[in-house]
């Protein structure tokens, strides 16, 4: 009996799962049955059936159970996964979390694999993103890798969504800017970030992508949080340089990528630590009224913009 258990991240779970499956497939000349159960709502019945059954010339049987972290009592499981079974039998157990000191994932540590995927490091997914375009033939270069990742916030099931719509749109080969505008980001993701950039260099373009936002249903919370998270970020940077940090130096201290530290580095020599500092405060008080009910985010994301590309850096600091 071949017996794994697999924890953590879901996207990379996942991914690991399905290496298995072909891996399992490939070695066998049989075919795979495979029985899926979700531990919150596991009917014992049925999954020690599953195991049991032997249907004549296919008596691969694969049994998957994931959210294995809902089973009610996961002690359960023990006496049937003790048992001795046929080596045409395989079970995949997974779950988010799971306590290893566990007697579930003790025994499969002790009769089988345990594999934990912990979500990765943002210096990762670079790495991430070219193992999926080279899965699919697609090539793509540092700059469309950089807008690629930003636009998609480190979510890897839409990192894959996306160089999955790449590969059905274009085929194989190189990915240019113009594929990336025409395809990827038609989404309101990239657009978010492009008017945050403009807003923050007070660009006024700035004005006319907040506009086309809203036309597209951006949701204002997410957009003025964002935009609080953006204004933080160049604050740290600010404070970094002032001690004297190098830009690799910075990235290393914030975990963050190099291409980016790099960019905020360039848009923080373009304001003053007030101008910031007084940006962050008025994103507070924005933030109160909100709470409050007095200020819708819209209304809010608004007035910060047309005070702050209008304004000039004493009266902004002043007001």
């Amino acid at each position: 009996m071949s017996l794994y258990l697999f924890t953590g991240d879901a996207w990379l779970r996942e991914r690991a799962i399905a290496q298995l499956k072909r891996k399992l497939r490939a070695q066998s000349q049989r075919p795979w049955i495979e029985a899926r159960f979700d531990g919150e709502a596991l009917p014992i019945e049925q999954f020690v059936e599953s195991l049991q059954s032997s249907p004549l010339f296919r008596e691969n049987v694969l049994v998957h159970v994931k959210r294995v972290d809902k089973l009610r009592d996961p002690e359960a499981l023990l006496p049937y996964l003790e048992r001795p079974l046929p080596p045409e039998r395989c079970i995949i157990l997974e779950g988010e979390r799971l306590d290893r000191r566990g007697k579930l994932p003790q025994l499969v540590l002790r009769l089988g694999e345990v594999h934990d995927h912990p979500p990765p490091d943002r210096r990762q997914l670079p790495s991430l993103v070219h193992e999926l375009l080279e899965e699919r033939g697609l090539r793509l270069s540092p700059q469309g890798l950089r807008h690629l990742l930003e636009s998609v916030e480190e979510d890897l099931f839409r990192l894959e969504s996306e160089v999955e719509k790449l590969s059905l749109y274009l085929g194989r080969g190189e990915v240019s800017p113009a594929d990336l505008d025409g395809i990827l980001f038609h989404d309101r993701g990239g657009d978010v970030f492009r008017c945050l950039d403009a807003l923050i260099e007070r660009r006024l373009e700035a004005l006319s992508l907040l506009r086309a936002l809203w036309e597209r249903g951006a949701e204002p919370n997410k957009v003025f949080f964002l935009l609080a998270s953006q204004v933080r970020a160049l604050l740290r940077v600010r404070s970094l340089m002032a001690e004297g940090l190098s830009a690799h130096e910075i990235a290393q201290r914030t975990g963050d990528y190099p291409w980016l530290v790099a960019k905020r580095i360039k848009t923080a020599q373009r304001l003053t630590p007030q101008e910031l500092r007084a940006f962050l405060q008025r994103l507070h008080q924005e933030d109160l009224q909100i709470k409050r009910g007095a200020r819708h985010p819209e209304e809010a994301v608004w007035a910060l913009a047309l005070k702050w590309v209008f304004s000039r850096s004493e009266s902004w600091q002043a007001s």
